[in-house]
């Protein structure tokens, strides 16, 4: 269990921004000030709510002894937060939803149309993954 925690600890703490993280780039846009005598940062409140559930974890030491399901539980919900990807299947939970109605149906190696596309290729190539014919222009989605 303490393996597990530690490397969900160390998977979350490479999703969280680093020194130079800057959230008026174009990459990010703030969402959140936190402002203290002490500290102040301009992370958006995804990063800061993922931040607060890695220290919470983090510092009571246990690794997971004293509440494991917690611990994990609070850590795979960051991590999905910052990635959107909850069951860890490697395509996007919205996507999911949107096209399946669930995020445990399939992952990105299905193909439930049989059109020869993976799931993780239809989103890429913007087909629907249950129709093999997405454009209906009589050719198979993979030709």
């Amino acid at each position: 269990m303490q393996t597990e925690v530690q490397n969900l600890l160390n998977q979350l703490s490479r999703l969280l921004p680093n020194s130079t993280y800057r959230a008026n780039t174009n990459d990010y846009v703030a969402d959140g000030l936190v402002k203290s005598p002490s500290v102040k940062t301009n992370w958006p409140v995804k990063f800061l709510q993922a931040a607060w559930n890695w220290q919470f974890v983090n510092v009571e030491g246990s690794h997971g002894v004293h509440n494991a399901s917690y611990a994990v539980g609070l850590l795979k919900a960051s991590i999905a937060d910052l990635t959107d990807d909850a069951d860890n299947d490697g395509i996007s939970d919205k996507w999911e939803i949107a096209n399946f109605g669930y995020i445990t149906t399939y992952n990105g190696n299905g193909d439930p149309d049989g059109d020869g596309l993976k799931n993780s290729l239809e989103i890429t190539a913007g087909t629907n993954p249950l129709l093999a014919d997405s454009d209906g222009d009589g050719v198979n989605d993979l030709t």
